[in-house]
């Protein structure tokens, strides 16, 4: 009896051998890790490689510039696009702070409207860029720029400069004062004699006296 048994599970562990091979046979089993690719590929049919988000892009496709401004002038955020680096929101330096608003003399380098420097000299009430004849210096002002600028006055001639209704002697020296001309000597004044009487410097022989009845 026994030796029935033997022989009966000896029969069944062999053909269990024998179906169970040809089953597994048939099975392929799975890597532990199939990575990011999903299924592995073979020569005909190779994993998908993931999608470059930068590729063939430049700063310009972001609103944003391949360089900084001017950096005399501006500062940059540095702003990094995978491995593009960009630069953008550029303001001006903080030096740059004088405008219309707070400076009636803005001067030097500018930036956006904004300037370094603010003159404080007013020159309004110098409005001669040269002294013009006649005039003497009354004062001045040196602008932002260095550029000097005069008040004036008339100039004075001193003593023994008059004006002449008559016009001046022959030879006599002239002095511009303003627009006023003097003279060192006058021509005297024509005399105006009333009838009889008739002036004697312009008809007889420059007389002493002016005015003479003429017989």
């Amino acid at each position: 009896m026994q030796k029935r048994v033997l022989i009966y599970l000896s029969l069944v562990s062999a053909g269990c051998l024998f179906i169970c091979s040809d089953v597994f046979a048939g099975v392929q089993f799975l890597p532990r890790y199939q990575g990011s690719y999903g299924v592995r590929g073979d020569a005909s049919n190779p994993p998908r490689k993931p999608v470059d988000p930068y590729k063939d892009k430049i700063c310009s496709d972001y609103g944003l510039l391949s360089s900084p401004k001017d950096t005399n002038l501006y500062v940059c955020a540095k702003v990094q696009k995978g491995p593009l680096t960009c630069y953008g929101s550029c303001i001006c330096l903080s030096k740059f702070k004088y405008d219309a608003s707070n400076c009636s003399n803005p001067e030097g380098i500018s930036c956006d409207g904004k300037y370094e420097s603010c003159c404080m000299a007013n020159c309004e009430n110098y409005p001669h860029e040269s002294i013009p004849e006649g005039y003497a210096e009354s004062g001045r002002c040196t602008d932002c720029v260095g550029k000097v600028w005069y008040s004036i006055k008339p100039k004075d001639c001193g003593s023994g400069y008059q004006t002449c209704s008559n016009g001046p002697e022959a030879g006599a020296s002239s002095c511009k004062s303003g627009e006023l001309i003097y003279y060192s000597e006058c021509k005297p004044d024509t005399i105006t004699c009333t009838s009889p009487q008739v002036n004697l410097e312009s008809y007889w022989c420059n007389g002493a006296l002016k005015c003479w009845v003429k017989n």
